[in-house]
């Protein structure tokens, strides 16, 4: 080994033993983490020269992180259409999104700079591959750690299989990719899978350890595929007109996706998650919700199928009576056609959404089967499910 590949090894160890020292003890944010990458560049840089991104095929890269990414968000996103979704919990103000963006922004920029640095330097050796997996596998526990209070060994359990184990599979591919692709691929892979959510309202409704599976599995699939479509060592097939022409498409799906789910437009799609609406509306439908203005609530008539929020949760039942209230405002008496009785609630025209009449049946039956089957929640319903004569929802 070279006189530079040690320096640049002991300089790797170091910085692996200071983020395991962070994770465990100290907890640093995400603003400190960037700059400990940061100080560690341009220290490798003083002692050991700056190497330039000179790989071939940046530009295949790029094309492939593109379409790889997207990919990645249309699956979540169509599966958030057949299992629910949630309220994004980050503010969505311009400032708020800055400072939410910021410090992992920092983290992608520089920490991709870093692992090209110790790729490139460490001249392929295997040592320098493992050890840059390691390190970036600490950088991302570090990042991440916040969400989570560590005071018991079933916590340190769930850290290990949201956060670590993922990040082994990501860090692979994304170690894999330096070396074939160099740093903007890497980029732009990290910020269209990891910075959307804080841009996106909604979030798909996932099991967190459904997420976590997702989450190992697809990188180590990308893995696979790339080093399928890589002719040899030095060497890649260049994406044909059909590919660009395919990546296009799949960009337009993912924006057709997310508006048809964010609730942003007049029309989206809900899915049903509970069978209080049983013959008529059943678990797994998805309904087409028309959100209606304050103006239009006169539109709302006795057995209209009603998609309002109560407590926090988005319901769709049927109006069964409508009164006003003292200020002229109405109020909508509800009841789910497969209850025995009303519900114990009145809604009031700030709660309502919207209506529905049309609904696309069993669309997401095997999202709900394998939600459910993660939950360990009772699959009786299913065989239920499976012998109901759909009726209309009038």
């Amino acid at each position: 080994m070279k006189r530079s590949e040690k320096r640049l090894l002991v300089l790797e160890i170091f910085l692996i033993l200071l983020f395991l020292v962070n994770l465990i003890f100290l907890q640093a944010n995400n603003y400190v983490i960037a700059m400990t990458i940061i100080i560690v560049f341009f220290l490798s840089t003083f002692i050991l020269g700056y190497e330039e991104d000179r790989h071939r095929f940046k530009k295949d890269g790029i094309l492939f992180a593109i379409i790889f990414s997207i990919v990645y968000q249309i699956f979540i996103y169509v599966s958030g259409i057949f299992l629910g979704f949630l309220r994004s919990g980050y503010s969505l103000s311009i400032g708020s999104i800055f400072q939410n963006i910021l410090p992992f922004a920092m983290i992608i920029f520089t920490g991709e700079i870093l692992r090209h640095e110790f790729i490139v330097k460490g001249e392929k050796k295997k040592i320098f591959y493992i050890l840059t997996i390691i390190l970036f596998i600490l950088v991302d526990s570090s990042a991440n750690i916040f969400k989570y209070t560590v005071d018991s060994s079933r916590v340190a359990l769930e850290v290990i299989c949201l956060i670590v184990v993922p990040s082994i599979s990501k860090n692979l591919l994304l170690t894999y990719w330096m070396d074939k692709f160099g740093i903007l691929a890497n980029v732009v892979y990290l910020c269209i899978t990891s910075l959307l959510v804080f841009i996106i309202p909604i979030i798909p409704d996932f099991n967190k350890y459904l997420q976590a599976v997702i989450a190992l599995i697809y990188p180590v699939m990308v893995y696979f595929i790339t080093k399928a479509l890589l002719k040899d060592n030095n060497k890649s097939r260049r994406p044909s007109p059909i590919s660009k022409i395919v990546s296009l498409i799949l960009i337009i799906f993912a924006l057709a996706i997310v508006a048809l789910t964010s609730g942003i437009f007049k029309y989206y799609f809900l899915t049903i998650g509970s069978g209080s609406m049983r013959d008529s509306i059943d678990i797994g439908d998805v309904v087409i919700v028309k959100k209606l203005k304050p103006e239009e609530l006169n539109q709302i008539k006795v057995g209209t199928v009603l998609v309002f929020k109560m407590d926090n949760k988005v319901i769709v039942h049927r109006v069964v009576e409508i009164k006003k209230d003292n200020d002229g405002s109405l109020l909508f008496k509800t009841k789910g056609d497969a209850n025995k009785e009303n519900d114990n609630w009145v809604v009031t025209e700030k709660g309502v959404i919207g209506t529905t009449n049309h609904l696309i049946p069993f669309v997401g039956l095997p999202s709900v089967w394998l939600y459910e089957f993660v939950e360990g929640r009772n699959m009786e319903w299913i065989k239920y499910n499976m012998k109901i004569k759909k009726k209309s929802i009038y």
